[in-house]
């Protein structure tokens, strides 16, 4: 997820170049040199003799890093307006946030007293989160992108944990609270075979169960990219 997240950052950048990127990260670490590897696909031959002034120190710059560690953090970023000075100053377009499932783990303060409580409060903090965000989009006219984790639902104790493999009941994390704030879902899929082949699906609803549109893509050295329907076995798991 993080993978294509990282392409669509520099894609947008090379395509738009006086625009920039806001990457919002839970991690307490950043690819960046992976941003660096897929950012320099967009050197001319004559830019890779150069040290400087290439147009992947461009991309590179005009990424803007911020570390936000719970979801209190972000919907007190998002309601900043230094945040939205800073969109209109350096020309935002696209604001990824990866990943949100643990920022809401992180975020005790909007945890309930009392277990009674628990799912209305946790619902209206992801309501807040996801509208601070809509509000964003719209004011600024950019896309935000947030990635999330799919949980393994236990049907015996109600009980759900984060997965990142395999398992016959999964959906995405934090519920259909979340899920109504979003326009729409891609879900990402590893081939069972083994052979690096992922696969991106699309629904233009997070509530929706239909399929949408599907592509495999194969994460390569200097690029995300898709590859042929018929070159790739159709069983995958979640990711």
């Amino acid at each position: 997820k993080t993978q294509l997240c990282l392409q669509l950052a520099v894609s947008s950048i090379a395509q738009n170049p006086d625009e920039s990127v806001m990457y919002i990260t839970s991690q307490s670490s950043f690819p960046s040199r992976r941003l660096l590897e897929l950012a320099r696909r967009f050197d001319s031959k004559q830019e890779a003799e150069r040290t400087k002034d290439k147009t992947s120190d461009k991309i590179f710059r005009n990424v803007l890093l911020r570390h936000v560690a719970t979801a209190s953090e972000l919907l007190l970023l998002f309601n900043s307006s230094g945040f939205s000075s800073l969109l209109n100053e350096r020309g935002v377009s696209l604001v990824i946030v990866d990943s949100i499932a643990p920022m809401f783990q992180n975020s005790e303060d909007m945890l309930a007293s009392s277990a009674a409580d628990a799912s209305t409060v946790r619902a209206r903090a992801r309501a807040r989160v996801a509208n601070a965000a809509q509000r964003a989009a719209i004011k600024h006219s950019l896309v935000v992108i947030f990635v999330n984790h799919v949980v393994a639902g236990a049907a015996a104790s109600g009980s759900k944990r984060l997965v990142s493999g395999a398992n016959d009941d999964l959906s995405p994390a934090l519920g259909a609270s979340w899920a109504s704030g979003i326009s729409s879902r891609i879900s990402t899929r590893c081939n069972r075979s083994g052979d690096g082949t992922r696969f991106a699906q699309l629904s233009k609803s997070c509530l929706a169960r239909a399929p949408g549109d599907r592509i495999a893509l194969n994460i390569c050295a200097d690029r995300v990219v898709g590859i042929p329907a018929e070159s790739h076995a159709c069983a995958s798991d979640y990711v």
